[in-house]
């Protein structure tokens, strides 16, 4: 019994041991442990092939394969709902900034709502603030009501007829594409797509890219752009910044040199801009990869001018600091399958192949100070990235798409994206059709649109009585919380102003000691400074001298009134109704004109300097005052000023007859009398070769007017008229110096 006992163990145990060895050389344990079980789809567009160890293979790249087709009845949107959306009481606008944010409100949000015609909606998630609080944050200098902001709380979402919502999951960065929708929706010609970590720093370059008119009439000047020809390269090295690629490029390119072509003196019609990239100052877009082997970070792009861009055939482009025109809102979608550092990639480089427009990476008009980031976690995102963007720009770069639905559709038979994004993209064009139809079926949008986010500079000079009467008119009014003050004081200290108590919207200086014209370039620098400082960029600027007092008319053939809180918030109301072309508003200090009350069209000679505002985009050629002959008479510089007007022919400027002044206390000019053939001479001088391009100013200023129709100059059309681009050479790049300097 014994024996056989003995016999079976020992069989057992050979059998065992033969087992084992069995299984080891069939599955060999160095194997197990460095090598999957291969896959029966070994083919599979998600998967990367991994080279046997001991092999002299180096593995398979990603290749576009089409591995899966959708079911017919899967790719077909069935909403029979309205044409249109429901009307609702949110505001309307022509420039939407779409952020999305779990976050308090940030400086970029701030920044928004004081930006001169933008509308912003914020798109929260569940993690975010409740709107109560996100409105108290924002700050109690302004009311909420007087923005044209919306924050879409989770609640305010779900309300929304908007097919796209049910799709969307929280916590998702997708969300971002029901403010896409919002925005249209609610007006947008142009949707700024921005993230709230990048900061505005150059407010004149966004405003001019914004402002723009790119759909064929040839609206921008182009001196500065170049044509960029590598499909999939890498823009940063034509910004100054070597060694640094953005994410989403293909890594097996980041050594390219890129290269620009010739600057493009105009764009032919089948590559016009619909889409700019600003590049970002200090924390640029980069992938995790440069983030982790890098110590050249942060870092700032140097350009020689700061309006310069780059024309890209195909490029990563992102969703931190990009603005869309009309053209290519059907491309705005961002696939919510793949994680947000890869959706906004995989989405520019879709949008590349189905535009019949441009995309341009403009010169940076942000600076990102990130959000905390765990570089290693942002690697394991951008996995996709780094194994399939080279083999899907050149694939894209061969292939072409008769809408952005296709190339969705396309995207999910090759692997990079799920089935649920091309649902998405059905719901998205059912949305944006009825979006379009909304805005347009609003007959206020434009009137609405051009007044949103309107900003108003009043710069005074003065005695310190008169400077304390605006004040008190100016801040003691609610209708007038977004007029802002710059005041100079020249017969008492500053401090006596009483400014601490306003600061927020109020400047103080002194101007103790300078004339007239060194005063008012004095106030001009320190606007220009607080735009800069507080990202502020007003409509309109308005110089006064402090001992002006407005009459007003209220209706036809009413008597005029010298109540001063009522005339200047009338005349506050008037310029916010001035029609686009009116780059130059004066009053005139007369005698009442019997006129219907409204605005005349009125020429150079029937105004001085007392009482004048100009448009923010007017500015740069009409400044400084020249004080070449103070000397011998202020009034001189404001002769010679009326030249730089000129830039805007016909010879007019809009008076509102509704409103006029008188100055009770003024006194003659302590200088002597004008000296017209020196006159003459600083204006050639200053006009250089516009001296025989455009007439000199009149040498007197008679009261007079030319009651002719109001003339409405665009300056969106004006910037290309020849006399102002010839003003635009010679003037800007003067100012700056000035605004700029000591």
């Amino acid at each position: 019994m014994r024996i056989n006992f003995f016999i079976s163990l020992v069989l057992n145990c050979l059998f065992t041991i033969l087992a084992v060895w069995v299984l080891f050389r069939r599955f060999p344990f160095s194997r197990r442990l460095t090598e999957p079980v291969p896959c029966k789809h070994s083919d599979s567009p998600s998967l990367v092939s991994r080279s046997r160890p001991g092999t002299a293979t180096s593995g398979s790249r990603f290749a576009m394969r089409k591995t899966r087709i959708l079911p017919a009845e899967n790719n077909v949107f069935t909403d029979a709902g309205s044409d249109v959306f429901p009307l609702d009481s949110y505001p309307v606008g022509l420039k939407w900034a779409v952020v999305t944010t779990i976050f308090p409100p940030t400086r970029l949000v701030k920044t928004l709502l004081r930006l001169d015609g933008w509308c912003t909606v914020v798109v929260a998630d569940r993690k975010g603030l409740n709107e109560m609080d996100y409105i108290e944050q924002l700050g109690s200098n302004s009311s909420a009501s007087a923005w044209c902001f919306v924050y879409l709380s989770v609640e305010r979402q779900l309300l929304l007829k908007y097919s796209i919502i049910g799709l969307i999951p929280f916590d998702s960065f997708g969300r971002k594409n029901i403010g896409y929708i919002f925005a249209i929706h609610h007006g947008a010609k142009i949707v700024y797509d921005t993230d709230d970590d990048n900061e505005i720093s150059d407010i004149d370059v966004l405003q001019s890219w914004a402002s723009l008119d790119w759909g064929g009439s040839g609206s921008y000047n182009f001196n500065h752009l170049r044509n960029w020809k590598q499909t999939g390269a890498n823009p940063y090295p034509l910004f100054g910044a070597s060694d640094i690629w953005p994410r989403g490029l293909p890594l097996d390119t980041i050594t390219d040199v890129p290269s620009a072509g010739a600057p493009l003196g105009h764009l032919p019609h089948r590559q016009q801009i619909c889409i700019v990239q600003s590049i970002a100052d200090h924390e640029p877009d980069v992938d995790a990869i440069y983030r982790l082997t890098n110590r050249n970070y942060p870092l700032n792009f140097h350009t020689d001018n700061r309006y310069s861009a780059c024309l890209a055939e195909m490029a990563p482009f992102n969703a931190q600091a990009t603005i869309f025109t009309e053209n290519a809102f059907s491309n705005l979608l961002l696939p919510i399958t793949v994680h947000g550092r890869v959706s906004d990639i995989w989405r520019g480089y879709l949008a590349s192949a189905t535009l019949s427009c441009s995309l341009a990476y403009a010169a940076p008009w942000v600076t990102q100070v990130r959000n905390s980031h765990d570089y290693l976690a942002d690697f394991d995102a951008e996995l996709p990235l780094y194994q399939q963007a080279s083999a899907f720009v050149e694939y894209l770069s061969n292939t072409s798409y008769g809408d952005a639905h296709a190339a969705w559709t396309d995207a999910y038979a090759h692997g990079l994206v799920e089935e649920t994004d091309v649902r998405l993209s059905l719901a998205w064009h059912a949305d944006l059709t009825k979006a379009k139809a909304s805005a347009a079926s609003s007959l206020v949008l434009q009137e609405r649109g051009l007044a949103v986010g309107f900003r108003h500079l009043f710069i005074v000079m003065g005695r310190g009585v008169h400077i304390r009467k605006w004040m008190q008119i100016v801040m003691g009014s609610v209708e007038l919380s977004h007029v802002d003050m710059v005041v100079g004081v020249f017969d008492e200290p500053v401090g006596a102003l009483g400014c601490q108590s306003v600061m927020d919207r109020v400047e103080c200086l002194s101007c103790a000691g300078t004339s007239w014209v060194d005063g008012r370039n004095l106030l001009a620098k320190r606007a220009f400074q607080r735009e800069k400082r507080l990202s502020i960029r007003y409509t309109f600027w308005t110089f006064a001298d402090g001992d002006i007092e407005l009459l007003c008319q209220l209706a036809k053939g009413s008597a005029p009134i010298s109540d001063q809180s009522v005339c200047f918030s009338l005349y506050d109301s008037t310029l916010r109704a001035m029609p686009m072309g009116a780059a130059v508003v004066a009053l005139i200090g007369t005698s009442w004109w019997s006129l219907d009350v409204g605005m005349v069209m009125v020429g150079l000679k029937g105004f001085d300097a007392a009482w004048n505002s100009f448009r923010r985009e007017a500015l740069p050629l009409l400044l400084p005052y020249r004080s070449d002959l103070d000397h011998n008479s202020w009034w001189s510089a404001q002769a010679i000023f009326w030249n730089r007007v000129m830039c805007f022919a016909p010879l007019y400027a809009v008076a509102p007859l509704s409103l006029l002044y008188i100055n009770p206390e003024h006194n003659d000019y302590p200088k002597n009398t004008r000296d017209l053939v020196k006159e003459r001479q600083v204006g050639d001088d200053l006009m250089g070769p516009l001296s025989c391009v455009i007439q000199h100013a009149p040498v007197d200023y008679p009261a007079g007017f030319s009651a002719d129709k109001v003339k409405t100059l665009p300056l969106d059309d004006v910037q290309f008229d020849p006399v102002y681009k010839m003003c635009s050479l010679e003037y800007v790049g003067p100012f700056y110096a000035f605004i700029l300097g000591d």
